[in-house]
């Protein structure tokens, strides 16, 4: 009896899938399911503790538009499914790794008398006919009662009696039901198969019906990856980070290659998620590639390096041919780009900040001089100043800064930012980093050239430096100068 407790249920399918929810801790809790999505979820265990019954269903609309659910579901209404997910906990091998001084591991350590949920889910199609559609309305909304109305603290008979009522309702209340069956350890690791007798029937029409029975197999997937974890690191309509992998069952009999190739592209998968979010993200998405780190830290502490072997007392067996990845560097890098993107948009929002003020404080100098200006003129019978200067009208200098004082003000604003951004700011957050790196190459260039001593190509490099800043100057005091003046006009 015990032997047959270790004897993975997926074993000897025909059709099978691997895959890996993702997690951080490898100890996925069944008892959350459901608990932070939009399933409606059941969750109790049998008072002896030894099972629990994890009962989630779900609608879903499958589709990449990028339009809201409610607008697909009106003009694809066949798009929409219904999904139940129905299974029971059972004893299963955990890994526990070897101790240095090669004693056996004690078979207790690596049991786990929960560490498995085996299950079907079931996929209500969408019903086209007025007959089948209102009979599998009313079965999914028994359903709903069902799982509402269930006990708070159930006897196990009662939990039988739920279960059971569930499965009929399922099995009798829809036309052309496809059921997958799964298996789902607390390390994530994921098996869908499908059961000779519960194989769907495939559509004569279709062109590829294996590839259909694939489709099926991966939504069952992102169904369940969906109701059992947070998506905290990702956006939960994109759910396609970690893939579901056909395994190959006879390489998969003979040297284990499905188990190892299955591993690989989930390992290969979260890297490139991660290469992609530093790559093409800003500082969210870069932090968001931390946790994405994390997953496949778990995963490749979790799942690579040994493979199940029912010959071994631990049930398992290393995995020479599964490789690790180096990921603590990695961390240290892209917490390094995230350290200089920071300081990049810090620098950025202080010169815009900048901006704002020195246009405000131009634009308030400006009206400030037009009013003084205009103080002084003699006045005519309607009070207005002769000579005076307003919007429209006026000679002088001050007229021309007072013809448009907003223009005036972010044409200062522009010349003075101009000043910090080749002289103060660092990195890429100066308003002409482009022209910043042309003027600190030309410089060390220069340097490098007429001198040989490091001091004088400092002084050389810090003297081009000062001439860019006294040319960028030159616009700002051309404007103070035209201020200064207008003062006595």
């Amino acid at each position: 009896m015990e032997e047959e407790d270790w004897t993975v249920p997926w074993a000897g399918a025909t059709r099978s899938y691997a895959g890996w929810v993702p997690n951080v801790r490898s100890h996925l809790s069944f008892s959350v399911i459901g608990a932070s999505r939009r399933a409606e979820a059941y969750s109790r265990s049998y008072h002896d503790g030894t099972s629990r019954l994890v009962v989630a269903i779900e609608r879903r609309t499958s589709h990449d538009y990028p339009w809201p659910q409610w607008l697909v579901r009106r003009l694809w209404p066949d798009l929409t499914q219904h999904w139940l997910m129905e299974g029971k906990t059972r004893p299963a091998r955990v890994f526990y790794p070897e101790p240095a001084n090669s004693v056996p591991v004690d078979p207790d350590l690596t049991r786990d008398r929960q560490g498995m949920l085996v299950g079907r889910v079931h996929v209500f199609p969408y019903q086209e006919e007025p007959v089948p559609k209102d009979n599998q309305d009313v079965a999914i909304k028994a359903i709903r009662e069902e799982l509402l109305l269930a006990p708070a603290n159930p006897d196990d008979a009662e939990l039988d009696a739920l279960h059971q009522e569930i499965v009929s309702r399922a099995m009798n209340g829809s036309l052309n039901r496809i059921e997958v069956q799964f298996a789902l350890l607390r390390t994530g690791e994921l098996r869908l198969w499908y059961a000779e007798k519960g194989t769907p029937t495939l559509d004569p029409a279709s062109d590829d019906p294996e590839d259909d029975l694939r489709k099926f197999a991966e939504q069952a997937y992102f169904f369940i990856k969906d109701v059992v974890h947070d998506h905290t690191h990702h956006d939960p309509s994109s759910d396609q980070i970690t893939p579901l992998v056909q395994i190959n069952s006879d390489k998969a009999d003979a040297s284990h290659l499905g188990e190892v190739a299955w591993r690989r592209e989930t390992l290969w998968s979260l890297s490139r998620e991660i290469e992609r979010l530093n790559r093409d993200g800003g500082l969210v998405d870069r932090r968001r590639s931390l946790g994405i780190v994390a997953y496949a830290q778990a995963f490749q502490q979790g799942m690579m390096g040994h493979l199940r072997d029912p010959d071994k007392a631990s049930g398992f067996r290393a995995a020479p041919a599964v490789y690790d990845y180096d990921f603590a560097h990695l961390k240290e890098s892209i917490r390094s780009s995230i350290d200089v993107a920071s300081a990049a948009k810090a620098q950025f929002v202080q010169l815009t900040i900048a901006f704002v003020a020195t246009a405000i404080s131009a634009i308030s100098l400006v009206a400030s001089l037009t009013s003084a200006h205009n103080g002084v003129q003699t006045r005519d019978p309607a009070g207005s100043p002769k000579d005076g200067v307003s919007f429209a009208h006026g000679d002088g200098a001050i007229a021309i800064l007072a013809w448009n004082p907003f223009l005036t003000g972010g044409t200062i604003a522009i010349v003075l930012l101009g000043v910090l951004s080749a002289t103060l700011a660092d990195g890429e957050a100066g308003l002409f980093n482009s022209l910043q790196r042309v003027i600190s190459q030309l410089s060390r260039a220069t340097s490098i050239s007429l001198a040989r001593s490091s001091r004088k190509q400092v002084a050389i490099d810090w003297g081009m430096h000062v001439v860019a800043a006294l040319l960028a100057l030159a616009g700002a005091i051309g404007c103070l100068v035209v201020l200064t003046t207008s003062l006595g006009a």
